[in-house]
């Protein structure tokens, strides 16, 4: 059975025990950022990623007609891509129509935004049952459903652009 004396020096040696593995922890992880001060004639750097996992959405804005519009995004705040894109939104532009293929759901409207600085009308071609916008005022929108799986085609009302409406179909690339 250990004396007083020794159960003493026990109680006593653990708060230190302690405090020494705190200073090797605290010297190793100095030691590790640490810099180099003397002269070299290389120079060599290290690239740090960084990975993120919370993305915030930041509101764009754009001017139309003398107006401030919010810049319409898909679900979740995903941007609105020019070329091809899964969503519900396409925008009118000065250049055409982004996106120029878009993949929409039968369950949710379709929102076409006039994003220029003049009144827009969407043409759509050999659609059963349905007819044009008619006119989209500067900043306005036109939606609509369409309750079938179809592809089709539309334009402005010249005829000079044209992009492609998939509602309730699957993409070549989905399989």
């Amino acid at each position: 059975m250990p004396n007083r004396t020794d159960l003493m020096t026990t109680r006593n040696a653990r708060p230190s025990a302690v405090l020494f593995g705190i200073a090797l922890v605290t010297a190793a992880l100095l030691a590790g950022c640490s810099t180099n001060t003397s002269a070299s004639t290389t120079s060599s750097s290290t690239t740090l990623q960084i990975t993120t996992t919370t993305v915030h959405y930041v509101p764009q804005y754009v001017s139309v007609g003398g107006h401030t519009i919010l810049m319409p995004t898909e679900e979740h705040h995903e941007p609105i891509q020019a070329y091809s894109n899964f969503g519900q939104n396409i925008i009118i532009t000065n250049k055409g129509f982004e996106p120029a293929k878009l993949y929409a759901a039968r369950t949710s409207p379709v929102v076409f935004w006039n994003l220029t600085d003049q009144t827009q009308e969407v043409v759509f071609q050999d659609v059963p049952g349905h007819s044009n916008s008619g006119p989209i005022a500067p900043g306005g929108h036109y939606s609509f459903n369409y309750q079938f799986a179809v592809a089709l085609i539309y334009g402005n009302k010249t005829g000079s652009e044209t992009a492609h409406l998939y509602i309730g179909t699957c993409p070549p690339s989905c399989g």
